[in-house]
């Protein structure tokens, strides 16, 4: 429940990819006039799985179809979208793309190529996971990086360290660990693994939901020398 709130919030935070096309949708369309809100030049329109629909440009929710339409013409909206069109979010152009990426001093990135590429959110998760801190993140378009364990059942922190540092250009990182195994119990380090991922500037979350009866949670963990890890 924890991680549907927060996978909600980065939604409608604009963390989610911005232009992940709505193809999906269309082809539930049936009335023309619905097909025209849904067709794949509207970039921003989303139903999520509460069933509220979502803009994704201006990070507001609608209750149904016919208040996102309602909203789609607002001046709002109209002013979002003019103002996106001048960096070329909105368009397969390499031009377009090309003066964001700039924008956010990566410009000749090997990896990174599309505004798309750019905002998705990269989500780090161990093998133990239960499914619940997976599905969450798929259904929200993540990329899913999984990070092997090492000799003693935890989260290799080389691994985590190496796929943190070869995703280090992207603008949206977010650890999401099993802070113990519900099979074998074996607990998570979540100091170090805290302290790892803020090093590389993403956002630190562990599912309790196994260990919250038999450990002590705490948010403001410590390094091995007793230091708050900021």
């Amino acid at each position: 429940a924890a991680i549907n709130s927060l996978v909600r919030i980065l939604n409608v935070g604009q963390w989610k990819d911005l232009v992940q096309d709505a193809e999906q949708t269309n082809a539930e369309a049936n009335e023309e006039d619905s097909s025209q809100v849904r067709s794949n030049k509207d970039y921003y329109f989303y139903q999520n799985r509460w069933g509220s629909y979502e803009c994704r440009l201006c990070k507001t929710m609608h209750e149904n179809e016919g208040q996102y339409r309602a909203h789609s013409k607002s001046q709002q909206h109209q002013d979002n979208l003019a103002g996106m069109k001048r960096y070329g979010a909105q368009s397969s152009d390499t031009q377009g793309s090309k003066s964001l990426l700039e924008l956010f001093n990566i410009e000749g990135s090997s990896s990174i190529s599309t505004i798309k590429d750019l905002l998705r959110p990269r989500v780090f998760v161990s093998e133990i996971e239960h499914h619940s801190n997976l599905l969450p993140w798929r259904e929200a378009g993540c990329e899913i990086i999984t990070i092997r364990a090492n000799a003693s059942g935890q989260v290799c922190l080389t691994d985590l360290s190496q796929k943190l540092q070869a995703n280090s250009l992207y603008q949206i990182k977010i650890g999401s660990f099993a802070a113990a195994s519900n099979i074998t119990g074996i607990l998570s380090d979540v100091a170090a693994i805290t302290k790892l991922l803020k090093s590389h500037n993403a956002l630190a979350c562990f599912d309790y939901a196994t260990a919250a009866p038999y450990v002590k949670i705490n948010m403001n963990p410590v390094d091995s020398q007793g230091n708050i890890i900021p």
